[in-house]
Formats: C-alpha cells, sequence, structure tokens
C-alpha cells in the first residue's frame, strides 16, 4: 500500500507542474479576434474592425487598433457587451496593397494581442461620356430672340408702308 501511494504521490508531482506549465502557455497564446470589413476596402473608404472581445472577470474592457503603415496609432474601439467596433476612415491616397493590423484588449483577465491583414484597393476612376446632338436646330425660348426681333420689325415695316399709302393717296386727292 505505501508503495502504491509513492507511486500515485510520484506521478502527480511529474504531472501538476506539465498541466500548469501548459495551462500557463495557453493562456499567454490566446489572442482575440480582429475582423477588417470589406476586405478590400477601396482608397477614400471606410475599414471596419470589428469581434468579440477578450475574456473578462468583469470591469472595463479597453480594445486598441493600430495600423502602422497608415499612421493608425491606438485607436479606441467602442465595446459594446461582448463585441467591439472601430471605423477607420482610408485616405483617398492610401497606398494599395495589403497592410497589417495589430490590437490589444485589455480586461481584468490580462491583455490579449491581435492581429489580422487587409487589403486596400484602387478607388473607382468615373469618366463622363461625352453626348453629341446631331441634326435639327433647337426651338429659342424667352425674349429678345431672333425671331421676335424680326416680328417687330415686319411690324414696323407694315405700319410704315400703310403710312406712306395714306400719304400718297392723300396727297393726290389734294392736287
Amino acid at each position: 500500500m505505501k508503495t502504491r501511494t509513492r507511486v500515485l504521490a510520484a506521478a502527480a508531482a511529474l504531472v501538476l507542474p506539465i498541466a500548469l506549465a501548459t495551462q500557463t502557455a495557453s493562456a499567454g497564446a490566446s489572442t482575440f479576434p480582429i475582423n477588417p470589413s470589406p476586405n478590400p476596402v477601396t482608397q477614400g473608404g471606410t475599414l471596419t474592425v470589428s469581434g468579440n472581445v477578450c475574456p473578462n472577470d468583469g470591469g472595463t474592457i479597453t480594445v486598441t487598433i493600430s495600423i502602422a503603415d497608415l499612421s493608425v496609432t491606438d485607436a479606441a474601439a467602442t465595446v459594446t457587451g461582448s463585441t467591439y467596433t472601430l471605423d477607420i476612415p482610408i485616405a483617398a491616397n492610401a497606398p494599395i496593397g495589403s497592410h497589417g493590423i495589430t490590437g490589444l484588449c485589455v480586461s481584468n483577465s490580462g491583455q490579449f494581442p491581435g492581429s489580422a491583414t487587409f487589403s486596400i484597393s484602387a478607388a473607382p476612376t468615373t469618366t463622363a461620356a461625352a453626348t453629341t446632338t446631331t441634326g435639327g436646330t433647337l426651338a429659342e425660348t424667352g425674349t429678345g430672340g431672333s425671331s421676335t426681333m424680326l416680328a417687330v420689325f415686319a411690324l414696323v415695316a407694315v405700319l410704315l408702308g400703310g403710312g406712306l399709302v395714306l400719304v400718297a393717296h392723300r396727297a393726290r386727292r389734294h392736287v
């Protein structure tokens, strides 16, 4: 019986430190998720970073996000319940290609790093289509157009002509 107890004690002495070391290594290696969306994001667009927060034994949770090559440093995310979200405007001249995101979730349970990658694509270019009109004349609108002036000129000519005829007719009568 003493031998059995000694063997169990020796086994426990060997297994317990290994189990504790494995648990500590797992806890230190925990990360929290960083989900960039849309991926890819276009130049001049908005990247939304979101995910579940790190484990917490109660208290405040802080999530910060950094994108080194875009000069985003420790931007504070909004934490709601067990999730976080952060909208990051992407400059219109941001470099196209793959970029890394790092984050840190801090709670009463510890500090948990996270990382992800996302891509920036070129902003769509728009070109105005040329429109052409062929044939026909456009109708004139408004006042002072050439057709209005022509009508006024014709009216004046008719009145003057009528006046000259009347004067000539009277002059013949009096002769």
